[in-house]
């Protein structure tokens, strides 16, 4: 898992945070992530 998505998971690899307006920049990485989760045909629970 990349490190930059460590501050807006769970332990069970959920997003349980949104980045702010201020650091847009994370918001690419945490799309790609569940593009990624979709496209395996991962189930995804939001918590």
């Amino acid at each position: 898992m990349d490190d930059a998505l460590k501050p807006y998971l769970d332990a069970e690899s959920r997003i349980t945070r949104w980045p702010t307006r201020k650091m847009k920049q994370d918001r690419a990485p945490l799309l790609a992530y569940l593009a990624a989760k979709f496209a395996l045909g991962t189930f995804y629970n939001e918590k």
